[in-house]
């Protein structure tokens, strides 16, 4: 980030700006290298919080669907980007973090 705010100030003007910068792609790559991890981080960036499990998990099934991953690997990748700092799981709910990575990856 800071690399883009040297080479050009008006890079980080906006979000908008940042999320078409093709050097925030490759560092998302870095963080996430697999296919699936990023379609994974990607649902659960969609929103806020994502309910994952027991009764509420319908929310994390569709998500699943809707980037073509099984819920057992949405449910795998959250727990593995836990582990990474980059999700935090809170009872059957999970969040992207911090915020500007689930903005990248939305």
């Amino acid at each position: 980030m800071c690399d883009i705010a040297a080479d050009d100030p008006t890079a980080i003007s906006s979000l908008s700006a940042l999320r078409e910068d093709k050097r925030i792609e490759e560092i998302v790559r870095a963080l996430l290298p697999e296919d699936r991890q990023r379609r994974a981080m990607s649902a659960l960036a969609l929103l806020t919080r994502v309910r994952l499990w027991d009764e509420v998990a319908d929310q994390g099934r569709v998500l699943a669907t809707f980037v073509n991953v099984s819920l057992d690997d949405l449910r795998d990748t959250a727990r593995e980007m836990e582990r990474r700092g980059r999700v935090a799981i809170r009872h059957r709910y999970c969040v992207v973090t911090p915020p500007l990575l689930a903005v990248w990856l939305a």
